[in-house]
C-alpha cells in the first residue's frame, strides 16, 4: 500500500506539473483523496526526497501556499516529440498501434505539454501498414534469432481492393539474422535455407508484410556470409530493397548531380575520371533493378557507360514506356 501511495503522488506530479506549472499542497491532497489515499506533511516530504533518488527533481516553494513542480523527469518534451515524430513517420507501425504508443508516451510529460505536443505534431499516416501483427512479428523474429532457428511465413501483398492478402500459395523459409530500418520501413534480412553454388542467397522482406511466422527446428545457416555483412552498403546498393546480384556500374554524370549519388550510395561512389569542367566518370556497385534504373533515368544528365547489359536494360525500359505516351 505504501508503494502504491508513493506511485500515486509521483503520477500526480508527472501529470500536473512541469517547468512552467506548479501544483499546491492542497491540490495534491485533494487529488490523493480522490484516489483513496491520505497524506501527511512528513510523508509528503519523505516521498519528495525519494523521488530525487529515482532521478526526478522536485522544486518546492514553502509557506502558506506551498507548491510543487517537477523540473527534471525521465524524458524532456522535446525528446518525446522526436519519438512521436519517428512513430508518425514509420510506415511499418500500424495506425492503431501508433496511436496507442503515443498515448503511453504522453504519460511521461505533463498534461500541459501533451496539449502543446498534439497541436505541434501532424500525424502522417497515408502509407501506414494495415498489418496489426507487427509487434508480434518482431517478437517472433527476435525469438528465432535468439534460439538460432530458421523461420517460415506467408508473405502478403495488396490486392485490387487495397487489402493485404497472401502473395502466393508458397510458404517462405528464411535463416534470419537482423532487422534493418530503412526508408521509413522495417525489413528482415537473412538467407535462403538451401545452399546453391556454395552460397546462401541473400533475402530481404518487409516485416509488416510477414504473416503466420513459425519458428522451425532447423538451425540457422549463413554465419560465414553474415560476418562480412554491412547494413549501410546493403541498403545503399539496393534501392527499394530489391535483392539480386550486385554489379559494378560506371556512369558519366554532370558534376552538379554527383552529390545526389553520394546521398544515395555514400562514400562507396568512386570518381574514375574528370572528363571536363562539367562531367565526371564514376563507378559503384548496385543491383540493376527496375526501381534503380528508373531512379537513374529520373536524374537526367546521366549516362550509363558500363556494363553493356545495364545500358540495354535502360534502353528497353525507355522504349517500353515511350510506347505508352
Amino acid at each position: 500500500m505504501e508503494r502504491i501511495r508513493e506511485f500515486e503522488l509521483l503520477k500526480i506530479l508527472l501529470e500536473n506539473t512541469d517547468g512552467q506549472h506548479s501544483i499546491t499542497k492542497s491540490e495534491i491532497l485533494t487529488l490523493m483523496q480522490k484516489a483513496g489515499f491520505s497524506l501527511s506533511d512528513d510523508t509528503l516530504s519523505k516521498y519528495i526526497k525519494q523521488f530525487e533518488l529515482y532521478g526526478y527533481n522536485v522544486e518546492v516553494t514553502m509557506g502558506r501556499n506551498a507548491s510543487y513542480r517537477l523540473t527534471k523527469r525521465t524524458f524532456l518534451k522535446e525528446e518525446i516529440k522526436l519519438i512521436v515524430d519517428a512513430i508518425n513517420a514509420s510506415n511499418f507501425i500500424e495506425k492503431q498501434t501508433a496511436i496507442e504508443f503515443k498515448e503511453k508516451l504522453s504519460h511521461f510529460i505533463s498534461k500541459y505539454e501533451v496539449d502543446e505536443l498534439r497541436r505541434a505534431v501532424q500525424s502522417v499516416t497515408v502509407a501506414k501498414t494495415e498489418n496489426k501483427k507487427i509487434l508480434n512479428n518482431v517478437e517472433r523474429i527476435q525469438n528465432a534469432i535468439n534460439r538460432n532457428k530458421c523461420i517460415s511465413f506467408d508473405y502478403l501483398t495488396y490486392d485490387e481492393n487495397m487489402k493485404l492478402v497472401n502473395k502466393s500459395d508458397r510458404t517462405y523459409t528464411l535463416s534470419p539474422f537482423t532487422a534493418i530500418w530503412a526508408y521509413d520501413r522495417y525489413y528482415l534480412y537473412g538467407y535462403d535455407t538451401v545452399e546453391k553454388n556454395g552460397k546462401y542467397k541473400e533475402r530481404c522482406y518487409r516485416v509488416d508484410k510477414l504473416n503466420n511466422i513459425r519458428i522451425l527446428q532447423q538451425d540457422r545457416v549463413g554465419y560465414d556470409q553474415f560476418e562480412s555483412f554491412n547494413a549501410n552498403k546493403f541498403v545503399s546498393r539496393r534501392i527499394g530493397m530489391f535483392t539480386g546480384e550486385e554489379e559494378k556500374i560506371t556512369l558519366k554524370i554532370e558534376k552538379n548531380k554527383f552529390s545526389l549519388l553520394v546521398d544515395q550510395f555514400g562514400k562507396y561512389v568512386q570518381i574514375v575520371d574528370t572528363l571536363d569542367d562539367n562531367h565526371l566518370v564514376v563507378s559503384f556497385n548496385a543491383v540493376s533493378s527496375e526501381p534503380f534504373l528508373g531512379w537513374l533515368i529520373g536524374l537526367s544528365g546521366v549516362e550509363v557507360l558500363a556494363p553493356q547489359s545495364v545500358r540495354e536494360k535502360i534502353k528497353k525500359l525507355l522504349e517500353e514506356n515511350a510506347k505508352k505516351y
